[in-house]
């Protein structure tokens, strides 16, 4: 796998990359991490993130960045991205805990380099659905609810049902 430079973890500050091949013409999309621990939880809760936030290439531009939608992997019921960059998405249910979704995202700016009038890339971003319930220290009588992370009372059932046949009868 060949090196990415613009790759960088978002718990940490994004490194510099280092300069294109021809500096003056130049627009890469970077690759990032949203990690599970930075992320929001399960079952349709709401996340939004600045993409123009990340360290991208963009020395050709002479305008502002335009960012879409490229594709996504279908593992958030609802993904959408701004033009002005704001990236937002609905989490999945409960089951996906500490599991990570894609989304590929473009960017292009107007440019008079060369022949060019446009520069395009592309650009992913793994994001992460946070376990409410890691570290939870719920009672033993109660279970850490994992689209909340509050810890809710242990529900048993203690329905009983008989039919005639469980009982004995006798008339006299």
């Amino acid at each position: 796998m060949a090196f990415d430079p613009c790759f960088c973890i978002m718990t940490t500050k994004p490194p510099s990359p280092p300069p294109c091949d021809c500096p003056e013409c130049c627009l890469k999309a970077c690759k990032a991490v949203l990690s599970c621990n930075d992320a929001i939880g399960p079952c349709g809760q709401t996340g939004a993130f600045d993409l123009t936030t990340l360290p991208h290439i963009q020395t050709g531009c002479t305008g502002p960045l335009r960012f879409a939608l490229e594709k996504e992997d279908g593992f958030f019921p609802f993904v959408n991205i701004t033009e002005a960059g704001i990236l937002t998405w609905v989490t999945p249910g409960a089951d996906f805990v500490d599991d990570f979704g894609e989304i590929c995202y473009r960017i292009a700016c107007a440019t008079d380099c060369e022949d060019c009038v446009i520069l395009e890339s592309v650009g992913t971003i793994m994001i992460g659905v946070k376990n409410l319930c890691k570290g939870s220290t719920c009672e033993q009588s109660e279970e850490c609810d994992p689209c909340s992370g509050n810890c809710v009372d242990i529900s048993v059932d203690t329905e009983v049902s008989l039919s005639t046949e469980d009982v004995d009868t006798e008339i006299t």
